[in-house]
């Protein structure tokens, strides 16, 4: 027998010696009938055959011999049917026929989606380049709306003017802002080419537009072609209507179309003394809603509030007159006819003449040492609390 060296401490690897003791000396070579196992295996099998046979039994079981000979039968060469190598039954069963991969049947009639597009933006040698020369003009609206043009500051209010209902004609930024905005650029590409992007960094951007602008990104969109009638605008039964008087502070008109947009109102109806939605500063305030909310100036006022009664709406004034429902209350019987909610000013409030035309007047219940609220945090409640009703 081929003796070898085993070092000191180190266990007896002979499957023959059942006790599996360690002992120093020399230690008898593998068994020639055990097969080319290595001693990585070897050592590995150890800790088991260290054990007593009944635990090992119990902690390590061996498959039945049944399922053992199934498998050994399938692995021996069978005759040859067809050509192809017969298979013995699997011991578990008849494995499952393989599914085959969804796939979504072709759809003849619909068009195939059009592949991006790709942006060719411009970058401005100079500031007084004239293709950026309407970027000039954003701080004066006189200007601005003479041109039928009004402006989007920063990337989330750019996003939503490039998704709108409103055309894009230019798009101001600088590089390190192109690619965030390039996937939205691509989508409103218009058969013209436009819009033209042009590229700048941050100072020539404070130049061009003439005052510190840190939000990387302007758009010029064109205004909307005048006013339709009020009756156009959209009435739902589920969705309320907002009407606005004389809301002529722009923080003011731009927060209440968040708010709106926020707790599903249909659509804004404006009386031609209100701000202007599309001034920079009504968009900036209302994170871009102004300009996906469908919103209307109207012309003659207040007697766009009576075409709206006549489109099916049941016209609702807010007012902190005592002798109106109370909100709660207000809600409670609400029987889900379209609304179209009325605010005024903070100053006046809403006018006589609305008042007359409107179906019934409601009030928020406040602290009596306070005379009203902002008409933005009022317009807010009321549409939370039609909204959770």
């Amino acid at each position: 027998m081929r003796a070898v060296r085993r070092p000191q401490g180190a266990l007896q690897l002979d499957r023959r010696d059942p006790p599996r003791l360690a002992r120093t000396g020399l230690l008898p070579g593998p068994d020639r009938g055990a097969g080319g196992v290595g001693a990585r295996q070897r050592l590995r099998r150890d800790h088991r055959q260290d054990q007593e046979p009944a635990v090992r039994h119990a902690r390590h079981p061996r498959p039945p011999a049944v399922q053992r000979d199934q498998v050994r039968a399938a692995r021996r060469r069978q005759p040859r049917g067809e050509g192809v190598p017969q298979q013995a039954a699997r011991p578990g069963g008849a494995r499952p026929a393989p599914q085959q991969p969804f796939r979504r049947p072709f759809d003849v009639g619909r068009p195939l989606p059009a592949p991006p597009v790709a942006i060719e933006p411009l970058r401005i040698a100079t500031v007084d380049d004239p293709r950026v020369r309407d970027f000039s003009v954003i701080s004066d609206p006189a200007l601005m709306r003479e041109g039928g043009l009004f402006v989007a500051e920063g990337r989330l209010a750019v996003e939503r003017l490039l998704a709108s209902r409103f055309a894009t004609r230019a798009v101001l930024l600088t590089e390190s802002l192109l690619a965030r905005l390039e996937p939205a650029l691509s989508a409103c590409v218009s058969d013209d080419g436009g819009p033209h992007v042009y590229l700048a960094d941050s100072a020539q951007l404070r130049q061009i537009t003439g005052f510190r602008f840190h939000r990387g990104c302007l758009a010029l969109g064109a205004r909307p072609a005048p006013p339709r009638d009020a009756g156009d605008l959209p009435v739902a039964v589920a969705r309320p209507l907002v009407a606005l008087e004389g809301v002529s502070n722009p923080d003011n008109v731009g927060s209440i179309f968040r708010s709106a947009a926020a707790f599903g109102a249909a659509a804004v109806l404006l009386s031609p003394t209100c701000a202007d939605p599309l001034y920079r500063k009504s968009i900036r305030t209302s994170m871009g809603t102004t300009l996906t909310l469908p919103f209307q100036v109207a012309e003659e006022w207040p007697g766009a509030l009576g075409r709206l009664k006549t489109s099916g709406a049941r016209v609702v004034a807010l007012t902190p007159e005592p002798s109106a429902t109370d909100l709660e209350t207000f809600v409670r019987r609400s029987d889900g006819a379209p609304l179209a909610l009325l605010f005024g000013n903070e100053g006046d409030g809403v006018s006589r003449a609305a008042l007359d035309l409107c179906d019934e007047r409601v009030r928020i219940d406040i602290d009596p040492a306070v005379d009203s609220l902002n008409v933005a945090t009022a317009a807010a409640i009321v549409l939370q609390r039609l909204r959770a009703r």
